[in-house]
């Protein structure tokens, strides 16, 4: 690890209690596992460095807010992933938490992905990604802030036709522990199972259904995510957190004339039912943009 920090006064320690109790962070059980996006179906690169993207290149940016205890909380994703050839892609992440005004996480990877083509039907694609992570606390008026880095990796394994798609991943590998200041933080590592199918309800319309399993240290996170689409033009996602709440989405899709480059705009609204996982604290929403660039035919 990499730290700069100053400690040594009552302060740096109040300022971490203060936060630890009122902030609804504790540190120890803290699992710092996929973003928080309720657009998990539409930007499977955030979570999942297997995660298949049809189009020769494209890029996707989330912005997700909402109000947290002592202020609005702002966070930012974005993800690139250009394919190669048909066995190869290479990519990047990069997540950033403001989890309050003197609290920072930030994530950057890079992710390699292979495949392999057991017929035209089916096909497995194994990824990687490796990066770096970072917890900064800034300087308050009664203590002094700090920064640590740490390392971070993860693999996946998915596997699929144009119908079906399923996977295993394996997040946080490192189990990485970070000390910004006299707290350790520790990354708990984490499995994630999903599987989807897409039915076609009409020629123009398709109803895709989705589960995905989380488990780690903490707590088990099921997801239930449910999609309806118009001709791949407009759609409408409601997905289930059983632990937390719901989120409803709805998704726009543009195209070029000649169907080179496509843009995909969304908006998500969530819901929580429940506190029980400490960093949803209110009702919340997502904005989120896809650049596709060079679609296959």
């Amino acid at each position: 690890m990499l730290k700069v920090f100053s400690i040594g006064t009552s302060k740096s320690i109040a300022l971490v209690v203060c936060y630890m109790l009122f902030g609804g962070l504790k540190a120890q059980e803290l699992n710092y596992s996929l973003p928080l996006v309720y657009s998990f179906s539409f930007q499977p690169l955030f979570h999942n460095p297997a995660a298949y993207s049809e189009n020769q290149s494209e890029i996707n940016g989330n912005f997700h807010s909402y109000r947290g205890d002592f202020s609005d909380v702002n966070n930012t994703y974005l993800s690139g992933i250009h394919n190669i050839n048909k066995q190869r892609a290479i990519g990047g992440l990069f997540l950033h938490e403001a989890t309050s005004d003197f609290f920072k996480r930030t994530r950057a990877y890079v992710i390699y992905q292979e495949a392999i083509n057991i017929n035209h039907d089916f096909w497995i694609r194994a990824g990687a990604q490796l990066g770096l992570i970072n917890f900064n606390m800034a300087s308050v008026g009664f203590g002094p802030g700090g920064s640590d880095w740490n390392y971070d990796a993860a693999v996946a394994i998915n596997f699929g036709n144009d119908v079906f798609q399923g996977g295993f991943i394996l997040q946080q590998l490192s189990n990485a522990e970070l000390q910004p200041i006299i707290y350790t933080f520790t990354i708990n590592r984490y499995t994630e199972v999903f599987g989807k199918y897409k039915f076609d309800l009409s020629p123009q319309i398709t109803y895709t259904p989705e589960i995905r399993y989380q488990q780690n240290t903490n707590y088990d996170l099921y997801l239930l995510s449910n999609t309806l689409d118009y001709n791949e033009l407009a759609g409408v996602n409601a997905t289930w957190n059983i632990n937390n709440g719901y989120s409803i989405l709805g998704y726009y899709n543009a195209y070029n004339s000649d169907s080179s480059n496509g843009y995909r705009f969304f908006m998500a609204y969530f819901v929580p039912l429940s506190t029980s996982l400490k960093n949803i604290d209110a009702q919340q929403y997502e904005l989120g943009v896809k650049i596709e660039l060079k679609k296959k035919t």
